[in-house]
């Protein structure tokens, strides 16, 4: 499968965020992830009960460890 630059940059934010990236991070790149099995919404950790987020699954995990380190943006820390 190939990953737009948008869809990788939206994997590596999910990555720098292990309890989840908020719902409304992203809402337009993350449902064609989730359709492939790249992402998927669970609960929270530890929050409001209800509240879900963006995490990472073992195949999305795999798809950013085989990209090229060119096509991921680096993380801004500003």
């Amino acid at each position: 499968m190939i990953l737009t630059k948008r869809q990788l940059n939206a994997l590596l934010s999910i990555k720098l965020n292990p309890r989840g990236l908020h719902k409304g991070s992203s809402a337009v790149t993350m449902p064609a992830l989730v359709e492939v099995g790249l992402v998927e919404e669970r609960p929270k950790y530890r929050r409001r009960p209800g509240e879900t987020a963006w995490f990472l699954t073992i195949a999305g995990l795999k798809a950013l460890a085989n990209a090229e380190p060119s096509e991921v943006r680096s993380p801004d820390r500003h």
